[in-house]
C-alpha cells in the first residue's frame, strides 16, 4: 500500500512537472521519464549470489550458536525440574534466577544476531545497489532522461534526475530569502 502511495505520488510530481515544462514556453525543458527496479537489476548481478552466500553461511553461524545456547539453557531446565523436590526455597530461588538471566542471554543475543545481519547485509550490498546506480545515472544521461523513478517498495522513489530541474532556487527565493547553490558558500 505504501509503494502505490509513493508511486502515485511520483506520478504526480512528474505530471506536474511536465506541465510546468510545457507551460513556459519554446525554451522549457521537456521532461522524460524513465522507470527502473533498483533491486531487479541488483538481483542480476553475478556478485548477488556471492553475498546471498556470505549472509547465509553468517546466518547460518548465528543459528548454530543460538541452537546451542537455547540447548544449554534446556538441559539447565531439565536438571532443575529433576531435583526441583530436593532443593530448599533459596537455591530454587537462585538456580530460577539463573535460568531467567539465560533466557534474557538468549533473546539479547537473538536481537544482536539480527542486526548483525543486517548490517552485514547493507555493508556487503551497499556496493551493488552503488554499481546499479553508476549504470542508471550512465543509461539516463546517454539516453536523455530528466528523470529515473524507483518501481521498488520501501527504496528511493527518484533514481536521477537532471540537475536544471531542481527547484531549490525558486522556492528558496519564493520564500522571500537570497539562494546560494549548495557548495558556493565559502567561496567569493
Amino acid at each position: 500500500m505504501k509503494g502505490i502511495i509513493l508511486i502515485v505520488a511520483a506520478a504526480i510530481c512528474v505530471l506536474a512537472l511536465v506541465l510546468y515544462a510545457q507551460s513556459t514556453g519554446p525554451q522549457a525543458l521537456e521532461a522524460r521519464v524513465g522507470f527502473a527496479s533498483a533491486g531487479n537489476i541488483v538481483a542480476r548481478l553475478p556478485e548477488t549470489a556471492q553475498v546471498r552466500a556470505q549472509l547465509d553461511t553468517l546466518k547460518g553461524q548465528y543459528d548454530q550458536e543460538l541452537q546451542d545456547k537455547v540447548s544449554e539453557l534446556q538441559q539447565k531446565m531439565d536438571v532443575y525440574k529433576q531435583r526441583e523436590q530436593m532443593m530448599n526455597e533459596l537455591i530454587k530461588k537462585n538456580k530460577l534466577d539463573e535460568i531467567n538471566a539465560q533466557r534474557n542471554s538468549i533473546e539479547q543475543f537473538r536481537q544482536q544476531a539480527s542486526q548483525a545481519l543486517a548490517q552485514k547485509e547493507q555493508e556487503l550490498m551497499a556496493p551493488l545497489f552503488n554499481k546499479v546506480q553508476v549504470a542508471i545515472d550512465k543509461v539516463a544521461t546517454e539516453r536523455n532522461y530528466t528523470h529515473v523513478l524507483n518501481l521498488d517498495a520501501g527504496n528511493p522513489l527518484l533514481l536521477y534526475a537532471k540537475p536544471e530541474f531542481q527547484v531549490d532556487s525558486l522556492v528558496v527565493t519564493s520564500m522571500g530569502l537570497p539562494y546560494t547553490p549548495a557548495g558556493a558558500e565559502g567561496q567569493k
